[in-house]
């Protein structure tokens, strides 16, 4: 299968603030990797690829799900670190980056991003950022251009990667608010299940 844009989900932070995995966290009858893997397939991502590492990573490869699998063998150096792991798994045009804690993508949002991307593909590179209120959020997409320069020099973190200026940065700007809000403690996750 020709593999145009894969997505990208970081799982391997160790959680300490909650005290258990967030990926298995449940809402609406899935765990948050759960949902978020249907998601990203039904926005349209060809392949799905988790990173996971730390006290959680066999929990997580054991729910059996239809993912390629990539450990971060030091998830400590940060979310970036499981990026750069991801993208040494492989480069693909568009990858779109997303943490485990931020469950309240839709596919709509997916979606919008990978329109976004191939209407203006051809200016490289570019990064293409979900945007609420004029707010950066989640998902991200790399062309693979940008992927290319992260990997050349990894950044300290995503945020450098908008500062090169040799990338453009586009905003998708969207309506879902829930973009904005990850979980990172019980009193976050209880604010989540009761507002939604």
């Amino acid at each position: 299968m020709n593999t145009e844009f894969r997505a990208l989900i970081l799982a391997s932070g160790a959680s300490r603030r909650l005290g258990e995995p967030k990926a298995l966290l449940e809402w609406r009858g899935e765990t948050f990797l759960q949902r978020i893997v249907r998601v990203f397939r039904e926005g349209g991502a060809d392949s799905i690829t988790v990173v996971v590492g730390g006290p959680h990573e066999s929990a997580l490869r054991a729910s059996h799900l239809d993912v390629d699998w990539v450990s971060n063998p030091d998830p400590a150096r940060g979310p970036i670190s499981s990026v750069v792991r991801g993208l040494e798994a492989g480069v693909t045009r568009w990858t779109s980056v997303h943490p485990v804690d931020i469950p309240g993508v839709e596919p709509e949002d997916v979606a919008a991003l990978i329109g976004n991307a191939r209407e203006g593909s051809g200016a490289e590179p570019c990064v293409w950022v979900s945007s609420v209120d004029r707010r950066r959020a989640h998902p991200v997409l790399l062309d693979r251009s940008v992927a290319h320069l992260i990997l050349e020099a990894p950044p300290a973190s995503l945020r450098d990667v908008w500062r090169d200026p040799r990338v453009r940065v586009r905003h998708v700007e969207r309506e879902n608010h829930a973009l904005l809000f990850d979980i990172d403690t019980p009193e976050d996750y209880a604010r989540w299940l009761a507002n939604r």
